[in-house]
């Protein structure tokens, strides 16, 4: 039929490995015709799946739309996906993997910041790129100098919330609760110095237990201080029973969350217990009028039949990215990172992406609150309050 899109071949994109030639095997010395491959370490699976799921949904759209335009100068684009279980170890032998025995010059991951840093050696020592469409953790901007990543750092999370607390929501006493990991300590640490230069305090600063069983005594001593505010540092699984607990309390705190809060799956397995928590939504906008944007979101919902969310959208926009700057590289890893460098105003999904000199871009933050079982705009939030308290 005219005008209508290919199928997708098989449901997915890419499910094989293909080994190169141990002598003189890059990819760059490979006919035209052929594929270009890179690869890519996701948590398809463990605490991080909602999120690498998402990245992968954005990844594989990116591709199909890449090669159904002639993929990079004429080749076309085929991402080798691992699984890394959302744990450092595994990713850490995926990436030798890929980076040595495979000889791929790219690796688009990891989702949680551990296993990126487990990670980021590797591809320091092998001289091969690392982008990371999610990871978030401030140890990430001195990884080295072949890492980059299309997500903000946490110090500019961190930082924008605790300002918001102070100026905004006027909150005094904060707990802070975080996930006993890289992106959690992360977090946790730029929030507290930045409440702490604004006058206010925390006065609780705990990290999750490993067991659900433990949440009832951290619940007990939260209500014991009596905060205003509560800022909550974690994955939706944990936070979803969280907060359940936590509720049962009656506890009157205001609920400050991150943004991987922005999760369906929260939602779902939360339910009422998710209403009134306020949590930064990153630089994705659904309601953009731009063109990239809304193609990118009719494509999404052509091809999965729901909205894409900030991660696809990051996913997308990583192998954009990437693809740009092999075609204006070539597959040489050293040409890649200095085409990344070079990348002054790249137009995706997410917004405008460029790197600085430590492969971070700045993207800020909306904020958005809990409100009807929905996300909501925290700005619209207050205007349709402010007209029902004065009709």
């Amino acid at each position: 039929m005219p005008g209508r899109r290919p199928p997708r071949l098989g449901g997915t994109l890419i499910l094989a490995v293909l080994a190169l030639a141990a002598a003189g095997g890059s990819l760059r010395c490979r006919p035209a015709n052929r594929e270009i491959i890179v690869g890519s370490i996701l948590s398809l699976s463990g605490e991080g799946e909602y999120y690498g799921k998402h990245i992968q949904q954005g990844m594989n759209l990116a591709v199909e739309e890449l090669n159904r335009r002639g993929g990079i100068q004429g080749r076309p684009l085929r991402v080798v996906y691992r699984d890394s279980r959302s744990r450092p170890e595994a990713g850490r032998i995926h990436a030798e993997d890929l980076y040595r025995n495979l000889r791929i010059p790219a690796i688009i991951g990891a989702v949680l910041s551990s296993v990126t840093l487990a990670i980021a050696p590797i591809a320091e020592s092998e001289r091969r790129i690392l982008l990371s469409p999610a990871s978030s953790s401030p140890k990430i901007t001195q990884a080295g100098s072949f890492i980059f990543r299309n997500y903000p750092s946490d110090v500019l999370e961190g930082a924008y919330m605790a300002e918001f607390a102070s100026r905004e929501l006027h909150l005094q006493r904060i707990a802070v609760l975080s996930v006993d990991n890289e992106y959690g300590k992360g977090l946790r640490e730029i929030f507290r110095s930045r409440t702490e230069a604004t006058g206010r305090k925390v006065i609780l600063d705990l990290e999750f237990p490993q067991e659900e069983s433990g949440y009832p005594s951290l619940v007990s001593r939260i209500k014991e201080i009596d905060p205003d505010g509560v800022y909550l540092i974690g994955y939706y699984r944990e936070v979803a029973r969280f907060l359940k607990i936590y509720r049962r309390e009656g506890i009157d705190a205001t609920i400050l969350g991150v943004a991987g809060f922005h999760s369906g799956e929260l939602l779902r397995l939360a339910g009422e217990a998710a209403e009134g928590v306020i949590f930064p939504y990153l630089s994705f906008d659904s309601e953009s009028e731009d063109l990239v944007v809304r193609r990118f979101i009719r494509d999404f919902h052509e091809e999965y039949g729901n909205a894409p969310d900030d991660w696809a959208a990051h996913g997308y926009d990583a192998v954009m990215i990437l693809a740009q700057a092999i075609s204006r590289a070539g597959m040489a890893a050293e040409g890649i990172r200095d085409s990344l460098r070079e990348m002054t105003a790249f137009h995706g999904a997410a917004g405008i992406t460029r790197f600085d000199e430590n492969g971070d871009v700045a993207h800020y933050p909306r904020i958005f609150i809990v409100h009807g079982g929905k996300f909501v705009a925290y700005k619209d939030y207050l205007f349709q309050r402010g007209r029902e308290e004065n009709p």
